[in-house]
């Protein structure tokens, strides 16, 4: 046999030595990395301090006083928040003039809250071609003739989705 049959047939052998032993190395280390569940992490109940209620309200909401108002939709609320779904991307930290609005002569409930965050709508309605965006926003302050009736609104959400949630906010599994 020629000798650089013998030194191809060798350098063959090595390499799949090389890599039986690296594919076996990476299963050991791959057993031995630490592995967690999420459920010792999070059981699933909520972790936000207010409970959010499905609500669709119809809102106005403007970025500085006296500006042109923007129409939009809440997605849902909470005593603390509310997210809403805009047709245009909102700044994070931006202050938002929020009037929910009641429907009829009664006044729209005002409220003035900052944009946490803002993420592409994947659930836009099938209707419109238009991208839209959900925004988190935390309230800030609630005005002072709006107080009362925006707790009532919260109150009259809990008790109507109570009878679908668990204590801590939650939805029933079915």
């Amino acid at each position: 046999m020629p000798l650089s049959f013998i030194g191809g047939l060798l350098i063959i052998i090595l390499a799949f030595v090389l890599f039986s032993v690296r594919r076996e190395e990476s299963r050991i280390r791959a057993e031995k990395m630490p592995r967690g569940k999420v459920e010792k992490y999070w059981g699933g109940a909520e972790r936000r301090r207010h409970v959010r209620f499905d609500a669709l309200l119809d809102v106005r909401y403007t970025m500085k006083k006296g500006s042109s108002a923007n129409n939009a939709k809440s997605k849902d609320i909470s005593k603390s928040g509310v997210r809403l779904l805009v047709d245009k991307k909102l700044e994070q930290g931006a202050i938002l003039y929020i009037d929910v609005l009641q429907g009829g002569q009664a006044a729209p409930i005002s409220l003035e809250g900052i944009v946490v965050w803002c993420n592409e709508a994947k659930d836009k309605p099938p209707d419109t071609d238009k991208r839209l965006f959900h925004a988190g926003i935390e309230l800030t302050m609630i005005a002072d003739g709006s107080r009362q009736v925006f707790t009532d609104l919260i109150s009259s959400l809990g008790e109507g989705q109570k009878a679908n949630r668990v204590p801590d906010g939650r939805p029933l599994s079915t």
